[in-house]
Parts: C-alpha cells; structure tokens; sequence
C-alpha cells in the first residue's frame, strides 16, 4: 500500500475542518455548500485518491478503506496538524471513522454526515422499500429506470460514470425538483473515479460493517443525516451513535443522502453548532 500527500482546496480562517467526500471517487465539489463554513472555520476539502488535483494510483485495486485512512494520515502531516477536525460524508464517512479508530490521538472531533452503518443485502432491502415509496415522486421513476439499467458502459470512462449517476440524483435527494439549478449544472458535468466506484461496490460494500471500527472512536462525534436518505438514514445513525461513546446524532426532516444540497443551512448550523460545544452530553434530536 503506498500513500499520498493529497491535493486540497482551502477557503476561510480559523480552526481547520477538513472534509473528505465520498462517491467513492467524487471530488470535493457537491460538498461546495461547506464552504459557507469558512465565516468561521478554515474549510480544507479534500481531493481522495484518483479524483480531482490528486493522483490515481497504479494498482487499480488501491481503493481499500486502509488506503484512504493512509492518504489522510499523510496529509495531516503535510498540513502539519497535531490534531484535526474531520467530516466526512457517506463513503468519506467511512474513511474519517476507520480513520478516528485508527488514530485516535489525532482526531479532535468527528462529524460524520449521511454515513453508512453497513453494507450488503440488508442495505439493499432498506433502500429498495424506500425507493418504492417514492415512486410517484417528480423524476423518481425515471431515475429508479437508470438504477435498474445494466451497468454496460458506466464504468469505462470518469464522464460516463458521471453521466450514470447523475441520471439516478433523484434518488439521492429529498427534493430533487428544488434542488437548485446551480446543483443540476454540477450533475451533467460530474466526473467520478470509476476505478474507486467499482472497488468499492464489488470488494467492499457487500461485507461493509462500519460499527466495528466505529466502537474504537474515543473523539465527540456528531452523525448527522436526512430522514429521507435510503442509505444511511437515521437506521443507520442510530446503529453507529450506539456503538460511539457518547456520540450526537442530528436527524434534519426533509433531507436526503445529499444532505447538504437539500438542507444546506441547518448542516451548516449543526456542524457548527457541535464544534463549538464539544463539551455537550451525548444526546439525538430531530426538530
């Protein structure tokens, strides 16, 4: 395994909170909307390996969780933090968990935002049971189509793979339909690591269980997702704030798996909110 100093955008000042998106294999840019944050944080977004300014790595099979956890130890050094403030959000989630296990004198506080619990059939069921009761939603069914379409060409090129997910948005927003236009122009140029996606839905996802690590986090956590998100919904944030001593769990009504985009001010407040009470008693609220 060989790891990476890997490429970052920064915006803002004060305390450090950097963010490692998802996919796997998107970059940084879905997570725009945390760059609000910067009034009062310095907002360090990540580029994971093989997206974006940061190198693919020669062995196409380079995308094991430990692999990432690898790559973000290398950065903290190179950023020349002690300790830092980390939010990842959904495969990025599962990074910044393994990673608090792993590292546990390194990490001050912890949010993970729409991570996923596990993985496998059991998540599979959860999502499709969601997914049907959606179906009679604006742009639902036409993106439960895509879902359903063979995966043919998805996985040749970054742009395709792109073009795929994109199609099947919907599914990953509460309100696809107010999403925002400035978010749909984002989707129809989306890049994303097909070498990353595919790992991680074939080697990865059908055994993912994320409480084993999860119950090593000894930092304040927060799990935050949308009651609306069919893979890491509050399910999902109960199973890991149980296993977290003393982690928060948020639920926001009305979001989805891009929490973000679909409630971009209360993920903003929350995250806030959390980093400058770190002294708070574990507790789960959902207004």
């Amino acid at each position: 395994m060989t790891a990476a100093v890997l490429a970052f955008e920064e915006e803002g000042s004060g305390e450090r909170l950097v963010c490692m998106p998802g996919g796997p294999g998107f970059p940084p840019d879905y997570l725009r909307s945390l760059r609000e944050l910067s009034g009062s944080r310095t907002v360090t977004l990540l580029h994971p390996r093989g997206t974006g300014r940061s190198p693919a790595p020669a062995d196409r099979a380079a995308y094991r969780i430990d692999d990432y956890v690898a790559d973000l130890e290398l950065t903290r050094r190179h950023l020349g933090l002690e300790r830092l403030d980390l939010l990842g959000h959904a495969h990025g989630g599962i990074v910044a968990a393994r990673y608090a296990a792993a590292h546990p004198e390194r990490v001050n506080a912890l949010v993970l935002l729409n991570t996923p619990a596990y993985g496998g059939g059991r998540a599979e069921q959860r999502a499709a049971e969601f997914f049907a009761s959606r179906e009679g939603e604006p742009g639902v069914a036409a993106a439960l189509a895509a879902l359903d379409e063979p995966d043919g060409d998805a996985y040749s090129s970054p742009r395709e793979l792109g073009r795929r997910i994109a199609e099947i948005l919907p599914l990953w927003l509460a309100r696809p339909e107010t999403a925002g236009a400035d978010w749909a122009a984002l989707s129809r140029t989306l890049t994303v690591n097909p070498d990353a996606a595919l790992f991680f839905n074939q080697q990865v996802f059908p055994r993912l269980d994320v409480t084993w690590a999860a119950a090593a986090i000894a930092c304040p956590t927060l799990v935050l997702t949308g009651d609306r998100d069919p893979y890491a919904g509050p399910e999902h944030a109960d199973e890991l704030a149980a296993v977290i001593p003393g982690a928060r769990v948020r639920v926001l009504p009305g979001a989805g798996h891009m929490s973000q985009v679909d409630a971009p001010g209360p993920v903003r407040r929350a995250v806030l909110d959390f980093l400058e009470n770190l002294d708070g008693t574990a507790e789960r609220t959902q207004p």
